[in-house]
């Protein structure tokens, strides 16, 4: 294992450990936006404009990018199960698909070119204020095409409404 991801497995184990080590001592209901929208970016969830939807415990995510200039385009669809919920911050766990299409560039090519990116582990977003949110995820994901299996990092900033 590389040392920078081993920085970032061991930043992730620490963050969540820290959320759930918190209590909730109040037993007032919590009140959770249903509706995110912001900036994301992410090994297997995507990179662009991100939507997030999570009505209760159950929610997705769906992140787009189009750069016709550039011939690249990236469409990531993730599914969140909240774990616990605080104050300041959930925990949750996730699976992600993403599917991202370039052209190569050769001597006589200009070939479209697709990818799948598949991924599954924990994340945390921490809020900053009533309406964004700090969001880091982490876990194993799937390259290439299923050809490479190694450890994956996601991130994003959200407005929440």
């Amino acid at each position: 294992m590389k040392f920078p991801e081993f920085i970032m497995i061991m930043l992730l184990i620490f963050l969540s450990t820290s959320i759930l080590g918190q209590e909730n001592k109040n037993d007032e209901k919590i009140e959770q936006k249903k509706h995110s929208v912001g900036l994301a970016a992410g090994f297997t969830t995507g990179l662009g404009l991100s939507y997030r939807y999570l009505p209760k415990k159950l929610g997705i995510q769906t992140t787009f990018l189009i750069l016709p200039n550039n011939y690249y385009s990236s469409f990531g669809a993730t599914v969140l199960f909240k774990v616990i919920q605080r104050q300041n911050s959930w925990f949750y766990l996730y699976q992600s698909n993403l599917y991202s299409t370039y052209r190569t560039s050769g001597f006589n090519c200009g070939c479209p070119y697709y990818e799948w990116f598949n991924g599954i582990g924990f994340g945390t977003e921490i809020f900053l204020g009533r309406h964004f949110g700090l969001n880091f995820m982490g876990g194993a994901g799937f390259y290439e095409n299923f050809d490479e299996f190694t450890v994956t990092g996601e991130t994003g900033v959200y407005y929440k409404f």
